[in-house]
């Protein structure tokens, strides 16, 4: 691998003001707005993918016959899918369905997917990884979140999915694990747009493996439903016991239940369809910022491979126009915006491509550097069809965005933040005037509501900006003060003079965090490696 040069820059430009609307009108003009251009098979095969099979993978079924329907094979970059698909019979009917994905590295690991569809009866599928030997090492770890991260908020449902992962090595082989979860599909499909809100509810997990004389067996149980399990295998060791529990702190996060396209996380309770074990689809644990953090650091073997995985997972979630779409309906956003299950969270929009142009070029992907200016240009384009909520001398970009229904949703604090520093991220690594102008209009903005974003009586800052112009809610404890420390790097490396709102938002929140005795002291040089962390 080689080592990431993007994120220890330092650069010093000096620049001049200009008007982004005469930018923008030009920029669209001339060029038009740039399109996400999907990886071509040129990109696809840039690296030669030569990675066979880790074992010989068998398969069988405890009730009925397993009949394999097809097997089709998938590729980016240096990353290989080989996904089979089952039909389980009895009696020529068909009582299941399977579907089994090889996620295949360069270095001859890979990832193993199973999801178990049985409506009707109770029944197991086994996936049998041959060449395995007597159990040399077993390990599980399940350590509580709140352990793991004491400063984050306390939620109204309790997450019913532990944190356990289980390591094994054995003379020929070493893996991980994590639960096989028997879920059930509660999706909903809205008939006057025939968007769907995709919500699974949790049934029960369970850690069902054995070793016989053919090999280590995988079991994963459905009882009229479906199951979902995961499992990294390598011909060598994985981990050593501290990097294993380093792992699984940011595993609970990023990869407790995955699959090939998703991480799944407990969802919050204003979500439709609303059950207390709820599971959707996460953006933001998906974007996998911890892990391709941890690329960066040294060489990891286990990290190399998760943040393929992570790479991979995300494009092929990834819409036709570059972006990531949440696919659930937020009940309080609905209600307050009309908005539905099928919108763009900034937010996490920021997160992924973060983390994606991070992992990318550590793992040389050298031409994907360009989807920089994809999310740019998308906000550039929102700003154009008036996203914003203005101020006297600049404007917001909204937090949310219903392309289906131009409704003004609110603006966060740490929204805003995120989406100014991008910009001018993006401005940094482009030259790209456009950007430059957009993230002025938007710093300025800040400075027009200035003192107002403080709640002097709580001696903290204001969660947002509504749209009539008040303020309201209780911020984040770490997340926009990082994005603050961000910003004034930013500013600095523009050669800006010192904004003073942002040096007394820095300040409030120090206050507050000393108040609440949460830690807030950093190296300030890696503060990008803390944007976007989940709290």
């Amino acid at each position: 691998m080689k080592e990431s040069k993007r994120y220890k820059k330092s650069l010093s430009i000096k620049t001049k003001s200009i008007t982004v609307s005469i930018l923008i009108i030009a920029f669209v003009l001339v060029m038009g707005w740039p399109q996400f251009v999907p990886i071509s098979e040129e990109q696809v095969n840039e690296k030669k993918h030569e990675v066979d099979e880790l074992n010989t993978l068998t398969y069988s079924v405890a009730e009925g016959t397993l009949n394999e329907i097809a097997t089709q094979t998938t590729t980016i970059y240096d990353i290989k899918d080989v996904i089979k698909t089952f039909s389980i019979t009895n009696i020529n009917k068909i009582i299941g369905e399977v579907s089994v994905t090889e996620r295949q590295f360069p270095n001859g690991d890979s990832l193993l997917f199973v999801d178990f569809q049985s409506p009707k009866n109770d029944n197991v599928f086994s996936v049998n990884i041959g060449k395995s030997s007597a159990i040399l090492k077993e390990e599980m770890i399940n350590t509580p979140i709140k352990e793991l991260y004491s400063f984050r908020k306390n939620r109204k449902n309790t997450d019913p999915l532990s944190t356990r992962l289980t390591y094994i090595e054995t003379k020929e082989i070493s893996l991980l694990m994590g639960a096989q979860v028997m879920y059930k599909n509660l999706t909903h499909t809205y008939e006057e747009n025939d968007e769907t809100s995709t919500v699974y509810q949790f049934l029960e997990e369970s850690h069902n493996y054995n070793m016989t004389k053919d090999g280590l067996e995988i079991h994963v149980q459905a009882n009229k439903s479906s199951a979902s399990t995961w499992a990294m295998l390598s011909e060598v060791s994985l981990f050593s016991k501290e990097e294993l529990t380093n792992a699984h702190k940011i595993g609970v996060d990023e990869f407790r239940w995955i699959t090939p396209n998703a991480t799944l996380s407990h969802g919050l309770a204003s979500i439709f369809p609303a059950h207390p074990d709820a599971f959707v689809h996460s953006l933001v644990r998906q974007s996998g910022r911890s892990s391709a953090l941890e690329l960066g650091k040294e060489s990891s073997r286990f990290f190399e491979n998760m943040n393929r995985h992570q790479f991979k997972s995300l494009e092929d979630s990834r819409s036709k126009d570059g972006l990531w779409y949440s696919n659930y309906t937020s009940t309080w956003l609905e209600k307050k915006y009309n908005i539905g299950s099928n919108y763009v969270d900034s937010r996490h929009n920021d997160n992924i491509f973060r983390s994606q142009l991070r992992r990318a070029e550590i793992l040389g992907y050298e031409n994907y550097a360009q989807n920089i200016e994809v999310y740019a240009n998308f906000l550039l384009k929102m700003v154009e069809e008036g996203y914003t909520i203005p101020t006297d001398h600049g404007l917001y970009l909204i937090d949310y965005f219903d392309l289906n229904n131009k409704m003004l949703t609110h603006v966060s604090l740490n929204h805003a933040l995120s989406l100014m520093n991008y910009l001018y991220f993006a401005y940094i690594e482009t030259g790209n005037v456009s950007y430059l102008s957009t993230a002025n209009l938007q710093l300025a903005a800040l400075i027009d509501t200035g003192d107002a974003w403080i709640n002097d009586d709580a001696n903290e800052v204001n969660y947002q900006l509504n749209r009539n112009g008040t303020f309201s809610g209780r911020d984040y404890n770490l997340v926009t003060y990082y994005d603050l420390l961000y910003t004034k790097q930013l500013l600095q490396q523009l050669g800006k003079q010192k904004v003073p709102i942002v040096d007394k938002l820095i300040l409030v929140k120090k206050n507050n965090l000393l108040q609440r005795n949460i830690e807030y002291e950093i190296n300030n040089e890696n503060i990008e490696d803390l944007i976007g962390l989940i709290e």
